[in-house]
């Protein structure tokens, strides 16, 4: 039985949902591995770029609406909102984790598969140092943190890509610190197929 590993390829473009996969191994093709079966298996991962943008679930608490793709939930009692345009801020919807509306609390995203290439945009941001800190984790083990930085003006987008180089199963956005409290857009991730 030959097994080839394939590396996948991760594609990069937001506002749509576009097929990737990887072609080059990089493993040696003439090297066998005897399973016992006599059947040759190609392990093949691939991945396809998925976009967020909320703008469908607009004035709703979410639920299940990405169910496929994983869970979005606040530290209790706070649930995660879907809002509409706000001040002269160019993001149509965007998520806040909230109680009463103040976009203050802390955002999980549990992937219901592990995933990768990770972005998002920050948005209504006052602050203009740390503002909310970003991590990734694959099961308990943190393998990205970075912290996003505020611009000083809250029609500012902070556009935000995390560089995971393996999979991660959880997204959190924590420690808010911005005194109207912060929003989230366009997530986007590689999602394998």
């Amino acid at each position: 039985m030959k097994l080839f590993v394939l590396i996948p390829l991760i594609c990069s473009a937001p506002h749509m949902l576009v097929a990737c996969s990887s072609s080059d191994s990089g493993a040696n093709p003439d090297s066998n591995l005897d399973a016992g079966s006599g059947a040759d298996a190609d392990i093949d991962i691939d991945y396809t770029q998925v976009t967020i943008d909320f703008s469908e679930v607009s004035g709703t608490a979410l639920g299940n609406q990405y169910a496929q793709w994983g869970s979005f939930t606040s530290d209790p009692p706070n649930e995660v909102v879907v809002l509409g345009p706000t001040f002269a801020n160019s993001v149509s919807d965007w998520v806040c984790p909230s109680l009463g509306n103040d976009c203050s609390n802390d955002l999980f995203v549990d992937f219901t598969a592990p995933v990768t290439n990770v972005g998002f945009i920050v948005t209504l941001a006052h602050g203009d140092a740390r503002v909310v800190t970003a991590r990734l984790l694959n099961g308990d083990t943190v393998i990205v943190e970075q912290d996003i930085q505020g611009t000083g003006s809250y029609v500012d987008v902070i556009e935000v890509e995390l560089s995971n180089s393996q999979p991660a199963t959880r997204l959190e956005l924590v420690d808010i610190d911005d005194y109207y409290g912060i929003g989230y857009d366009d997530l986007h991730f590689g999602f394998p197929e």
